[in-house]
């Protein structure tokens, strides 16, 4: 839906398909070690970088990286890292929130 409703540089929708085969891999081997960065917080930081981007929030990071790519594979980094910190912090001993 995302690769379908959004006009995204063509490395992005590289990196969006090696995201989906990953999950495909994860399921199929049974490799719970890769479920934390197929979980809700990294995919949602994701549709919201792109969200943010299609909606022109991302200019000014965009004239500092100059790469359209850059900027929202930026975001998504920093979107996902900021929601595992926040996550970690209200759920102390509550593992299972983390993931």
């Amino acid at each position: 839906m995302v690769i379908a409703t959004t006009d995204l540089p063509s490395a992005l929708e590289m990196v969006l398909l090696g995201y989906v085969v990953l999950g495909v891999f994860a399921i199929h081997e049974n490799r719970d070690d890769l479920m934390p960065y197929l979980g809700s917080k990294p995919y949602g930081a994701l549709t919201l970088a792109i969200g943010l981007y299609s909606a022109h929030l991302l200019d000014w990071l965009n004239r500092i990286t100059e790469s359209d790519f850059v900027t929202i594979m930026g975001a998504w980094l920093g979107i996902a890292v900021l929601s595992h910190i926040i996550m970690t912090h209200y759920a102390k001993d509550q593992t299972d929130l983390i993931f």
